[in-house]
């Protein structure tokens, strides 16, 4: 597996912005413990103060890569008019990253990685107007 593919933005909840996790500490039980946005001068605790964010080792039509919590906005085939959104989930239940519609209760009800080349990754379900530290 190349390690290009794992990445991980976070979402800081205080501060209320994203950034990319260049360091991370574990427990000795193997439990994510912190992640730092600045090689380790900044520690920041996993569920107390950051939610983690897994890089699906995809990216959207311009190239932007797709994260956990991204919004995907897929167009028709002449992108005139939006065809669907939704938020994308890690599904336990399919052992992949799925698109969650906002018109189904249950996860996994669209595999996006059949149409990640033609959607649109506008922001992310903490923040619109894509506020990122290091994108």
């Amino acid at each position: 597996m190349d390690i290009d593919l794992i990445k991980y933005k976070a979402w800081n909840k205080k501060e209320k912005c994203l950034f990319q996790v260049t360091e991370m500490n574990f427990e000795s039980n193997g439990r994510l413990y912190s992640v730092s946005p600045d090689q380790g001068d900044t520690w920041y605790l996993v569920e107390e103060e950051v939610e983690i964010l897994r890089y699906t080792g995809l990216d959207d039509k311009t190239g932007k890569p797709i994260y956990e919590g991204d919004i995907l906005e897929v167009y028709n085939q002449s992108e005139s008019e939006l065809h669907f959104k939704g938020i994308v989930i890690w599904c336990d239940k399919y052992a992949k990253f799925v698109l969650k519609l906002n018109d189904y209760d249950e996860p996994g009800c669209v595999p996006y990685v059949d149409f990640w080349e033609i959607c649109d990754c506008s922001y992310n379900i903490y923040i619109k107007g894509n506020k990122f530290k290091g994108d």
